[in-house]
């Protein structure tokens, strides 16, 4: 088992990784991705022509391989890159595609943080 800050920085590393080869991952046009707190957070433009952003997402990281947070993404198998691509990106994908129902908060200013349906 690797301490939680070792495991945050290969999550990090896998979620740049991820952003960085996949097409569909890309049109989201990424800026800072970095882990604070914790948390792994994300801030994004959006799809070209989506003038509702910039957008910005966070996730808790898990503390440990195994633990409750982990097992939701990922499992004994799936390993780093099952969780960086499960845990954060698609769940960035999936939030982001169900935010064209909604309109952006009249008078917000900087990033819209479009919280995740549950």
């Amino acid at each position: 088992m690797t301490d939680s800050l070792d495991l945050h920085s290969s999550i990090l590393g896998e979620v740049r990784r991820i952003f960085a080869d996949s097409e569909l991952a890309r049109t989201l046009r990424p800026g800072d991705i970095s882990v604070v707190d914790g948390n792994i957070v994300v801030l994004y433009a959006g799809f070209p022509h989506d003038s509702r952003g910039p957008f910005g997402a966070q996730f808790q990281l898990p503390k440990a391989e195994g633990d409750e947070i982990w097992d939701s993404y990922s499992d004994e198998y799936g390993g780093v890159h099952d969780w960086a691509a499960y845990g954060v990106v698609f769940r960035i994908l999936e939030i982001y595609e169900t935010s064209f129902e909604k309109v952006r908060p009249e008078g917000l200013k900087g990033t819209w943080w479009i919280e995740e349906d549950v």
